[in-house]
């Protein structure tokens, strides 16, 4: 599978960075495709949205991540887990039917992230929803 340029920023910097392009008369839609066209980020906020707020209301999401970025080190959680490790940086992912993530820990184990310990990078269809 190709990567476009810039799918390696989070969210965040590329929501700031569609807006430099809107706001400085570059805002079009390109070919091949990058993570800051406009249409993309927009795309991508309404996956989040929707992955969030099923969260809150107790439903699958109809998008979940299928890589994420780990802005430091986690660990599992005490007394089971906590010598289970999972490295910062970007990781592919897997996710339950409800969206919980889990990513290979330095142990080879899945090791369960939360939402606060995680940034989504790139997103695909729930086939569980």
């Amino acid at each position: 599978m190709s990567r476009m340029r810039d799918s390696d920023l989070t969210l965040a910097k590329r929501i700031d960075a569609a807006v430099y392009r809107i706001t400085h008369g570059s805002g079009h839609m390109r070919v091949p495709v990058e993570a800051t066209d406009p249409d993309m980020v927009l795309s991508d906020c309404m996956k989040a949205l929707d992955y969030y707020r099923a969260g809150l209301e107790q439903r699958a999401p109809k998008w979940v991540p299928c890589r994420v970025l780990l802005e430091g080190p986690v660990r599992g959680d005490y007394p089971i887990g906590h010598t289970t490790l999972a490295e910062a940086g970007e990781h592919d992912c897997e996710s339950n039917r409800y969206g919980a993530i889990s990513v290979r820990a330095t142990n080879g184990q899945m090791l369960g992230v939360k939402p606060a310990e995680f940034e989504p990078l790139e997103w695909r269809k729930n086939d569980g929803a």
